[in-house]
């Protein structure tokens, strides 16, 4: 069975591929410090939309790998030589983003929107979405965005996806539909999600359109049949 996570926001529409990142190399970068003004942190955020950037041209490149590679009898991806290449370009991005979170986390916290904007917080989010090869990061970044979001520093939807990301990841349940994966017969489905009856409830309260109109921007952006049935929590 061919499996792989999505999410959707105002910002992106990007692709992991579960069990594809590796583990992030550690660079040098210079970092604002925590006494910086709000206008000096126009360089953190710059770092941000750039790291943004080059992930969502990774994740385009792998897309489109996607969508012309051969498929096995289970639906699974067979990727040719330059399919291959673009996967690794998209892991390459995903370590280095995740090691600028570690590096950044310890500087000054989480970039709140009075210090990068909501572009920068939103980048900052995309990038701490597609850390899947290190959950206990994503798992520090929920807790450190949770009081933000009463705050009005960081969007709920965004917190509400990350959520559900950490939780998948987990393999348990989610909340809010954010995440797909293919069934065997290669359509797109929502990962088991609890209480599937008051979903649009849910997102709703966290500022997601109703699950019917996500699942159907889904289907078009990957050309993938696609249905709203979840899968079965076991």
């Amino acid at each position: 069975m061919r499996s792989f996570s999505i999410c959707c926001s105002v910002l992106s529409l990007a692709v992991i591929l579960a069990g594809c990142a590796s583990t992030p190399e550690r660079t040098e970068s210079q970092f604002p410090s925590p006494s910086t003004s709000g206008h000096e942190y126009s360089t953190l955020r710059a770092q941000l939309l750039d790291l943004k950037e080059r992930d969502q041209s990774a994740r385009s490149a792998v897309v489109a790998a996607m969508q012309t590679a051969e498929r096995g009898e289970g639906g699974e991806i067979r990727f040719d030589e330059a399919g291959t290449a673009a996967m690794k370009a998209m892991n390459a991005i995903d370590a280095e983003s995740s090691a600028f979170l570690e590096r950044m986390i310890e500087h000054h916290g989480w970039p709140t929107i009075d210090m990068v904007g909501k572009d920068g917080a939103g980048a900052a989010w995309l990038l701490a979405q597609h850390a899947d090869a290190m959950p206990e990061l994503q798992q520090r970044v929920l807790e450190l965005m949770e009081p933000l979001v009463d705050q009005g520093q960081t969007e709920g939807h965004l917190f509400a996806m990350l959520t559900d990301r950490v939780l998948t990841g987990r393999g348990e349940p989610q909340i809010y539909g954010t995440q797909f994966t293919n069934d065997r017969e290669g359509v797109l489905r929502p990962s088991p999600t609890i209480d599937w009856e008051r979903i649009d409830e849910r997102r709703a309260r966290v500022g997601l359109g109703p699950i019917a109109e996500y699942a159907e921007s889904l289907g078009q952006s990957y050309n993938e049949p696609i249905s709203t049935e979840p899968m079965p929590i076991e």
